[in-house]
Parts: structure tokens; C-alpha cells; sequence
């Protein structure tokens, strides 16, 4: 959930230090990595518990903890048998002699549960109880935006085979929608109305749409809607990514004054989305809460759909952010405490004339990741 913090596990038997490390590790790779913590933390757990019996975590070791989680289900117990097997991957590339559990004797993932059929009378009750609820505006399906669609796309067909069979609407009958006006009217959409790709197979779409339709209806009428519904869709050119290269970036870096408190801030905002390749409304929306400026650092960027992903930070990127959150200027804007700290986004200002933009593009470059950038003074 967006504003919740990663679970920081504990870690206390002889392999902390080894723990401690590999989660850092993954953390840094981007992963927020809070189940498998959990699983690791209570592998420490055990061994601390059984530090008389297990100076290490050898087999005997491997299958006592293995037994404490038989209450789960064999598909949970097996994922958490796979995260300790990473982690002694990990260990063994330091240490060889290390035990590393064989995966062919971990249980397998339950069996899926038999799907339940509704009868016509449950999906009676269903459609009827699903009739009363409220609908939501803030929800993703808006199916009145689909029936507006398909009502626009039988339109323009109807006044387009108006048009060419010199008849009125409503002298149109069924067989006058055969293939050959339903191409002639795809052809038009292009070639005329200078419609893409993508909206000429919305508007076929509609057009299968209803010929489904009038062959459950209508059957004698069935070989035409075979024909209409064999129609295929066009396969859409996909657009070439545009990037800048890094001296384009530089230059862009370089523009900023950074002696002001709004130079500033908009050089941390780029100088952060160039590093992580974020969106533009995902670095818009970062939070003070968002970013760990100590080792390892990282930040959290939520995406479309609510999707949360942890990014790793350059150190220069970090201490631009750093910098930029410490200034006096930042926090004379609300006295010594600003309110709400860390949940206003940290590219917010009480002056005028905040660069906001409705581009949702990611910004890339074509130098490899790995390789930081200078951040010099603008």
C-alpha cells in the first residue's frame, strides 16, 4: 500500500551478518523483498533457539525449521523453502562448503481447487443483487464508455452504406451490411477520415460485437456473420522510443540555476529521473518518505495501477536529494517543523508557478545504468 514503510527484519543467530547482507543486496536491486525477510527472519529465529544443537545451518538444521511450518499449505511451504535455498546460493559463492538444500525434495504447489459452476439460478440472484449496487465513478470499468463507442461505430457505418447504396437509414436492411460495405467502410475510416490503425479496430470491434449478436438471434442470417466476423484486425505499427543521450541530458542539467530554492528543486526532480527512469507523475509524486538517502540508497515510485517498485540511487543522485532537502530555504517555508513532514511530495512549493507536466513519457537514455553521471554544478 502506498505510504507504508518496508518491514525491517532482525536479525541475531551466527548468520545475521550473512542475512543482513543478502537482503540488503536484493533491497538494492529494486525489490521490496518483505516476505522473503520474514521467512529469513524466521530461520534466524530457529537457529537461535537451537544454537546448542546447530552451530550452523546444515541439513539436520534445514529440516527441523522445514518442520515447524507443516501448518501451511505445501505450495507456501515450498516458496519459502526456495527463498532459503537462494540465500544459501548467495552465501555458498563466498563460502563453498556451505549446505545448499536439493530443490527435488521440496514439496510440491498444492492442487488448485476444482472450479465451482454457478447454475442459471445463482447467476440469477448474482445478476439481480448486482443490479442494486452503486456505482462507482472512481472505478476503472465504465462500461457506458463502451456502449458510447460501439453506438459512434454503427453510426458512421450506417451513414457511410447510407451514403453508398443511395439509400435512406432507414431503408437499410441486414443484407445491406454484407463484407464487401464492411471493408468499403474500413477503407473509408483510413483513407478518408485519416483514422490510425488502433481506431479502425475499435470501430471493427463494434461491428463483430453485433454480428455476434444477430448469430445467436438471427440464424438464417448466420453464413454472413461468419463472413463479417472473419474480417481480421490490422496489427498496429509500434512507435520507436525517442531517448536522450547522456551529453543531451547533461545540457539539460547544466541549464538550472541552481542558486535558487526552485533551480534546485527541479534539478533533484530531473536529476532523479534521469537515474531511475521513472515517469513523470511517478517522480511528481514522491515523498520525503520515499527516499532512504543511507546505504543502500534507494527510492519507492508508485506506477499506473498502484504498482510499487523500489529503484536503486546513484550516491551523486542521493546527495543532490540530500542537499535539497536540507536547505534552510526549504524549511523557512513552513517554520522550524513542516507540516505533515515527509507526506507533502518534495517537489511542492508555497510560490507560484510550479512546473507541473501532463506528459507521461519515461525519460531514458542510452548509457548503461551502472554508470553514474557527474552531476556537475549548473
Amino acid at each position: 500500500m502506498k505510504g507504508t514503510s518496508a518491514f525491517t527484519p532482525v536479525f541475531a543467530s551466527r548468520l545475521a551478518p550473512a542475512f543482513a547482507r543478502y537482503v540488503d543486496l536484493k533491497r538494492a536491486l529494486g525489490r521490496r523483498f518483505d516476505l522473503p525477510a520474514r521467512t529469513l527472519q524466521s530461520l534466524d529465529q530457529f537457529l537461535c533457539h537451537q544454537s546448542a544443537k546447530y552451530l550452523d545451518l546444515n541439513a539436520a538444521a534445514f529440516q527441523a525449521w522445514c518442520h515447524t511450518h507443516e501448518h501451511v499449505t505445501s505450495g507456501v511451504r515450498r516458496v519459502r523453502m526456495l527463498e532459503v535455498r537462494s540465500f544459501c546460493l548467495y552465501r555458498h559463492r563466498t563460502e563453498p562448503q556451505c549446505f545448499v538444500p536439493n530443490p527435488s525434495f521440496f514439496p510440491p504447489y498444492h492442487q488448485r481447487l476444482k472450479p465451482y459452476i454457478f447454475s442459471a439460478t445463482e447467476v440469477g440472484n448474482l445478476l439481480s443483487a448486482a443490479a442494486h449496487l452503486k456505482r462507482n465513478p472512481a472505478s476503472p470499468l465504465r462500461p457506458e464508455l463502451t456502449i458510447h463507442s460501439y453506438r459512434d461505430s454503427m453510426v458512421l457505418l450506417l451513414r457511410f452504406l447510407s451514403r453508398q447504396r443511395n439509400k435512406p437509414i432507414t431503408g437499410l436492411d441486414l443484407t445491406d451490411l454484407d463484407p464487401p460495405g464492411i471493408l468499403a467502410f474500413l477503407s473509408h475510416l483510413e483513407q478518408e477520415r485519416k483514422n490510425g490503425v488502433s481506431t479502425r479496430n475499435v470501430r471493427l470491434s463494434a461491428i463483430h460485437a453485433f454480428f455476434h449478436f444477430v448469430a445467436s438471434r438471427n440464424p438464417e442470417h448466420l453464413e454472413m456473420a461468419q463472413r463479417v466476423l472473419g474480417i481480421p484486425f490490422k496489427r498496429a505499427r509500434q512507435r520507436a522510443i525517442d531517448y536522450l543521450e547522456y551529453e543531451e541530458i547533461d545540457a539539460i542539467l547544466k541549464t538550472i540555476n541552481r542558486t535558487t530554492l526552485q533551480g534546485s528543486r527541479d534539478y533533484a526532480l530531473l536529476a532523479t529521473m534521469f537515474n531511475t527512469g521513472g515517469r513523470v507523475q511517478e517522480i511528481a509524486d514522491l515523498r520525503a518518505c520515499d527516499l532512504q538517502l543511507t546505504k543502500p540508497f534507494q527510492v519507492r515510485l508508485f506506477g499506473k495501477g498502484r504498482k510499487e517498485r523500489y529503484c536503486p540511487l546513484w550516491p551523486q543522485t542521493a546527495a543532490v536529494l540530500r542537499a535539497f532537502s536540507d536547505q534552510p530555504q526549504r524549511s523557512a517555508q513552513y517554520g522550524r517543523r513542516p507540516p505533515e513532514v515527509g507526506r507533502r511530495p518534495i517537489n511542492h512549493q508555497s510560490s507560484a508557478g510550479a512546473c507541473q507536466s501532463d506528459h507521461d513519457e519515461p525519460l531514458r537514455e542510452s548509457r548503461p545504468r551502472n554508470e553514474a553521471p557527474s552531476h556537475r554544478q549548473g
